[in-house]
């Protein structure tokens, strides 16, 4: 049975903010992912002047009942997007946004991903990643990077987990934030370092090369009449 309870963190002073929601999905099957996940969560509130509610996501484990302002647990290891529904669910702010556990932020990030909100036609923002070796530079452009996203807490804009349970269902939010009328910016002012599936252990059971390819299908199947370019870039791998 999954539980939603609220508590005082004992990692970083309790701060709220009705301004900003900031969701950290973890899976802690083993004590050295609990040691990730803290450090990702202290690195956030060390970087940032911004108050905000700190919302935890948890498959698993228990570990993080009385480390944040609200908590969902999950006590199996099941499919990250469901779970993500859940804690955006219980997000107070204007702007959620969703933290994994793998990425490592810098200085002024937060600061940074509400700047693209300044954009009327920003419905999806991120930054820039040293998986594409970028530099920084003052500049935002069109484009995305989903393991670090926010975007406004709208009821619509959530994961379709019955259908991308995993797999496929971060670039299905693009296109849903597209088809409302918004774009997605990234500001390349703040580098984000991502240690990509750092989480996973081998006995995970999800990755095989036959679900990835389900969900693509399943994806090309709903949105293959896209007249968003978006589209072309999540279909043939660009960077932007």
């Amino acid at each position: 049975m999954s539980r939603i309870t609220s508590g005082r963190t004992d990692l970083m002073p309790k701060r709220k903010s009705n301004q900003i929601s900031v969701v950290v999905p973890c899976l802690t099957e083993e004590p050295w992912q609990v040691h990730l996940t803290k450090a990702v969560i202290n690195i956030a509130r060390e970087t940032t002047k911004i108050p905000y509610e700190l919302i935890i996501v948890e498959a698993v484990g228990n570990e993080f009942d009385n480390g944040c302002d609200k908590y969902y647990r999950n006590p199996h290891k099941g499919f990250v997007n469901a779970d993500l529904n859940k804690g955006m669910d219980l997000a107070e702010g204007n702007i959620i946004v969703v933290l994994t556990n793998d990425v490592f932020v810098k200085t002024g990030w937060l600061e940074a991903l509400v700047d693209c909100f300044d954009i009327k036609s920003c419905g999806m923002a991120s930054l820039g990643t040293s998986d594409h070796r970028e530099i920084s530079m003052p500049v935002i452009r069109e484009g995305i990077w989903c393991p670090l996203m926010a975007i406004p807490n709208r009821p619509d804009f959530r994961f379709d987990a019955e259908t991308f349970p995993a797999y496929w269902g971060d670039c299905d939010l693009v296109m849903k934030i597209y088809n409302a009328g918004f774009q997605a910016y990234r500001n390349r002012r703040v580098i984000c370092d991502h240690l990509g599936r750092a989480t996973v252990t081998e006995e995970h059971v999800l990755g095989k090369p036959e679900e990835i390819e389900k969900a693509k299908n399943k994806f090309i199947e709903r949105h293959q009449t896209s007249h968003h370019l978006i589209f072309r870039v999540l279909m043939e791998g660009f960077v932007v």
